[in-house]
């Protein structure tokens, strides 16, 4: 007798909740609008480096990384060494120079205190008010600290060793490439691996995820290189399997038939030519039936002709 099913019976449910961790590849194809930050302005130029769905920004590999820099107090800055410096706003204010924003701020550690710069970015003023920790990689020069990149409250994506460098335009620049980036490596567990986990292990290859992760934020050259690796091997694994199909699709083809000889001489003596001649080929006498194509033997084809060459010549 059959009890009735409950935790731990008998009868599957007849749908099985998606999990948390499930894949969910409909996410890729989502435009990039519909990240945050990311207006129509944006998508806009983002499409002109062929940037459309969260999986292009995925796919978008850098060209190189930022080489690595010390992390020091601004009493240890020293000539013009390029150098990250971790500090806390005093104050910052912004004025015209002609075409030109400057942007300084004061800021300061436990050691020191110096004037940090930047140009053209008019829309960070409202951002440094007193308080805010940053976090800038830039070089010291007579005027303070010249600011190349920088991060604010604890992040670290810009001005972290080994920052990623992307392809880019004169209309994006590098900060938001990684900032998009970073918003899109939240979807990089949403493709499935197609990879078995035998031939990855046999490879040494690390997960689809965990290759993207690398490669967009690594922690090192070497992991950027086991991630680009990996990604390159599904490239070429593609490449290889559309050739295998296309290969065995010309196996399976096979050629229309002719038509009768008689259907070919109409056709020809109707349309004003003269037959000439007609070569039969087959196969030579020390041919082989091929390992690879058991379809036609050798015998075979040396009994019935596999090609025809008619001569023919239009009337005058």
């Amino acid at each position: 007798m059959r009890g009735p099913a409950g935790f731990a019976g008998l009868d599957p449910p007849a749908d099985w909740p998606r999990t948390r961790g499930a894949p969910r590849p409909d996410e890729l194809v989502r435009p990039l609008d519909s990240l945050p930050g990311i207006g129509k302005t944006i998508a806009g130029r983002l499409r002109k480096l062929g940037l459309a769905t969260i999986g292009d920004v995925l796919g978008h590999r850098p060209r190189r990384y930022e080489e690595p820099v010390p992390v020091r107090r601004i009493a240890d800055l020293w000539g013009e060494e390029e150098s990250v410096i971790e500090a806390v706003v005093r104050s910052a204010r912004g004025r015209r120079r002609g075409r030109l924003h400057i942007l300084t701020a004061r800021v300061a550690d436990d050691s020191g205190e110096v004037q940090a710069t930047w140009f053209n970015q008019p829309w960070l003023e409202a951002r440094l008010v007193p308080g805010t920790r940053v976090r800038l990689r830039g070089q010291r020069n007579r005027y303070g600290f010249n600011v190349s990149t920088y991060d604010l409250e604890g992040d670290e994506a810009q001005t972290a060793d080994y920052a990623p460098v992307y392809p880019a335009s004169e209309e994006l620049a590098q900060k938001t490439l990684r900032g998009l980036a970073e918003a899109a490596l939240a979807h990089a567990r949403d493709a499935h691996d197609a990879l078995p986990a035998h031939l990855r292990a046999a490879e040494g290859l690390p997960l689809r995820a965990d290759a993207l992760y690398a490669v967009h934020r690594p922690r090192s050259l070497d992991e950027a290189e086991a991630g680009r690796t990996r990604l390159a091997f599904d490239e070429l694994l593609l490449l290889q399997l559309a050739l295998a199909r296309r290969s065995a699709e010309r196996e399976e083809a096979v050629a229309a038939p002719l038509p009768p000889h008689g259907e070919l001489i109409d056709l020809l003596i109707g349309n004003g030519f003269a037959i000439e001649r007609l070569v039969e080929l087959y196969a030579p006498d020390n041919a082989k039936t091929p390992e690879y194509y058991g379809h036609v033997t050798a015998e075979w084809a040396r009994q019935w002709p596999h090609e025809e060459i008619w001569s023919a010549s239009k009337r005058a």
